[in-house]
């Protein structure tokens, strides 16, 4: 039991340290954690404990393949997710089984494929009365990006709605379990940014306030969440109304931001940075270009 719990404890430090810091700084340590976990599975365990290790050993599979996905290391994230995959449903844990498959979900959302990203969150939510309010209402988010991405904007807005009753089911936040990240700000940051990529105008304002309002609320140890949202208010507010709050918002994050070792975060610099030449007119983004170039070399 003590190495169970040894492993799971692993797979918590890593989850945060990967939101403090990315998943490009310590890939090598979650790999060789994950190579002992998963040779715990050949040796002799008590049938009592045999659900209890497959759980924990997906947990932590789980987590190293998010890293990994992190750095766009996608052939190991793909298959560091089917081995968390395979062990939660060995262990008939279907919270852990649902968040793999969002993450899973995730990962397509990234790469283009929203078809993808839909049907995974389909069979995360087999079972869906075995899910916590927080997970029910994380997959009715990501559903919400991808509908959002097919450009199927009221089934986005519909799913946003959903999002937002299951969440305010939740009575407490589990704050050392698999979905400790999933608090308010993060509720906010995910369904603002589905709002805000849809057509319609009072949507997108939302969209807009919500972020805002993740980025203000993230935890201290949420750097890279905080710095996804504020890259995104920035480049929001440069591509709208307001070119001089987003080069505002933009400066004030660009140097946090290339401080975390992630690819996705390094793509939002690029993205933002295109942004910036809407405007060849406004001083402030020629100032943010450098500051952007700057930090891109360096990071």
């Amino acid at each position: 039991m003590t190495e169970i719990q040894e492993i799971r404890t692993v797979a918590q430090t890593f989850s945060q340290w990967d939101e403090q810091y990315g998943g490009g700084l310590l890939r090598p340590a979650v790999t060789a954690q994950l190579r002992h976990a998963v040779a715990l599975l050949d040796a002799r365990c008590p049938d009592k404990l045999h659900d209890e290790l497959y759980s924990a050993v997906a947990y932590l599979s789980g987590v190293a393949g998010f890293m990994a996905f992190d750095i766009y290391d996608h052939e190991t994230a793909s298959r560091q997710y089917r081995l968390a995959l395979m062990c939660a449903e060995e262990a008939g844990d279907f919270q852990q089984r649902a968040i793999i498959l969002a993450s899973m979900a995730r990962q397509a959302l990234w790469r283009n494929d929203p078809d993808t990203t839909l049907t995974r969150i389909e069979m995360a939510q087999v079972r869906s009365d075995r899910l916590t309010p927080a997970a029910r209402a994380m997959l009715s988010a990501v559903r919400s990006r991808a509908l959002a991405q097919l450009s199927r904007d009221q089934e986005a807005i519909a799913a946003v709605g959903l999002a937002d009753d299951l969440f305010a089911d939740i009575t407490a936040i589990d704050t050392s379990g698999p979905l400790h990240w999933y608090d308010a700000a993060e509720h906010a940051g995910e369904t603002g940014h589905t709002l805000a990529e849809l057509s319609h105008a009072p949507s997108r304002e939302e969209g807009i306030r919500r972020l805002t309002t993740a980025a203000a609320t993230h935890r201290d140890t949420s750097a890279r969440a905080r710095a996804f949202t504020l890259l995104l208010v920035a480049r929001l507010h440069i591509a709208g109304a307001d070119p001089h709050e987003g080069a505002a918002i933009g400066a004030e994050i660009v140097d946090r931001a290339a401080s975390v070792r992630s690819h996705r975060i390094r793509d939002y610099l690029i993205d933002l940075r295109k942004t910036t030449r809407q405007h060849p007119k406004i001083s402030e983004m020629a100032d943010l270009r450098d500051r952007i170039n700057v930090a891109l070399t360096s990071a």
